[in-house]
């Protein structure tokens, strides 16, 4: 298991190399990249902010429970501070023995952490806003 937040630029190449994926027959991945516009408005950057104890803490049980759950290994790392439209702002990545478990897994992985992480994000362009 691999979990991190971080300042600058980050890579599913960098996750993948601490991950075990020795002996399995999937890795699936995901990159979250900033979107040029939101809503119809254009967005140049993201803002983002965390409690960084706090939302490590929580992204490390999200990976825990689905390594619970029989996947092999998996990893997160997640960007703070400003994010450029078009630049990743999130990767994951799943080693599993089957594509099916590693692809659920994996969503599994960014949706909750989308959802119970204290990640906050402020949107910069056309329109300036917290979400």
């Amino acid at each position: 298991m691999f979990v991190d937040i971080r300042e600058g630029a980050i890579s599913l190449e960098e996750l993948r190399k601490h991950l075990n994926c020795n002996g399995t027959g999937a890795f699936v991945s995901f990159e979250g990249v900033v979107r040029p516009e939101e809503e119809g408005k254009r967005v140049d950057e993201i803002y983002y902010e965390c409690y960084r104890e706090m939302a490590l803490k929580k992204m490390r049980e999200i990976v825990s429970q689905v390594l619970a759950d029989g996947i092999q290994d998996a990893g997160v790392i997640h960007r703070v501070g400003r994010v450029g439209a078009g630049e990743v702002s999130i990767v994951a990545g799943v080693c599993s023995k089957h594509r099916k478990e590693a692809f659920e897994a994996c969503m599994r992985i960014v949706s909750e952490i989308k959802e119970k992480v204290p990640i906050w994000k402020k949107e910069i362009g056309e329109v300036t806003r917290w979400k």
